[in-house]
């Protein structure tokens, strides 16, 4: 049966706003999906597999050393999901509970609201279609879509709209903590075709560089070749990131979505307090995390970057969840 249509009939079937448990409605979807379709992986899957499997395998322990730049939890999210990605077929790697806690969100419905309202609403569909890498659990009211990746297009138009910017007039972009490679996926859907960078750790990065193989095999990784056209650059080293950054002459958008706030204060002055040309900044962040006050932390922030119009609100639909929105002046 057309994996397409088996996704739409079990989300309208399982579906029931009756119904508050997520995690056990995703695991009987999930379940239902392996049933109707888990053929062997085909022999470009399997190099993909054994790539990301390879480069698990070759992250040093060392990387588990210095534990000032990674908060706890990290810590132990990053074994978890050494093992996991080892040791479960990693073409269904959003069934684990590592990755659905710390980078799947379920978009509220008002978030699918506001992105339907918005006049270009006929092309944003298009580039909401989901992969079926990683088997999301696809979105109740639009099945041809994800929860998290409507979670993403929200966060992003929220803050484009704010200051009338678009994304094909933006040459570089700087993720801090890129989750699976979602968000950067879908800016290259919208028409992104300049310079992407994420830094994260070495198993996220790994992760990234499996999925976004997956989705684009044509896509520029890791590459100094002189094609600017769609530029990706995965990094998990520091160094090399402040080596990297040094060299640009602008970041047009500097993102972070419970990232930068979710990460020790050592690692958060290393980025925000160095010598980053950036234009823009989309944050997201809670108002509390590992014992830091969030909010007072931010507002210091814009206190001492007074050369950008600073807009952070709630969000209203995410209790004690904020953005942070810089434009440069």
């Amino acid at each position: 049966m057309n994996r397409r249509i088996v996704d739409i009939l079990i989300t309208f079937i399982i579906y029931d706003k009756s119904m508050d448990d997520m995690q056990v409605k995703y695991i009987i979807k999930s379940k239902l999906r392996r049933f109707f379709n888990n053929p062997e992986p085909s022999v470009k899957e399997k190099k993909l597999i054994d790539d990301l499997r390879l480069e698990i395998q070759q992250i040093s322990e060392r990387n588990f050393e210095d534990t000032s730049l990674i908060d706890p939890a990290w810590i132990q999210f990053r074994s978890n999901l050494r093992k996991e990605l080892l040791t479960t077929d990693p073409r269904f790697f959003l069934e684990s509970d590592t990755l659905r806690f710390t980078m799947f969100h379920v978009a509220k419905i008002e978030e699918f609201n506001y992105l339907q309202s918005l006049d270009n609403w006929p092309i944003l569909k298009k580039a909401l279609k989901e992969s079926n890498i990683g088997n999301p659990e696809r979105y109740f009211a639009f099945p041809d879509s994800s929860g998290n990746l409507i979670h993403h297009a929200y966060s992003l138009f929220k803050f484009l709209n704010m200051n009338n910017l678009t994304l094909k007039n933006i040459n570089t972009i700087f993720e801090f903590g890129g989750g699976y490679g979602s968000f950067c996926r879908l800016c290259y859907e919208l028409g992104f075709s300049g310079k992407y960078i994420i830094y994260d750790l070495p198993e996220f990065t790994a992760l990234q560089k499996y999925f976004l193989r997956s989705v684009n095999p044509h896509i520029n990784i890791n590459s100094d070749n002189d094609n600017k056209i769609k530029e990706l650059k995965l990094i998990s080293d520091i160094h090399e990131l402040k080596k990297v950054l040094k060299n640009e002459a602008k970041i047009d958008i500097f993102i972070g979505l419970w990232s930068i706030s979710e990460c020790p204060l050592l690692l958060r002055s290393q980025i925000l307090n160095s010598d980053i040309a950036c234009s823009n900044y989309l944050f997201a962040f809670a108002a509390n995390f590992g014992g830091v006050n969030n909010q007072e932390y931010f507002s210091e922030f814009t206190e001492n970057n007074k050369n950008y119009s600073w807009k952070i609100f709630p969000i209203k639909h995410l209790q004690k969840n904020f953005y942070l929105f810089g434009y440069s002046i």
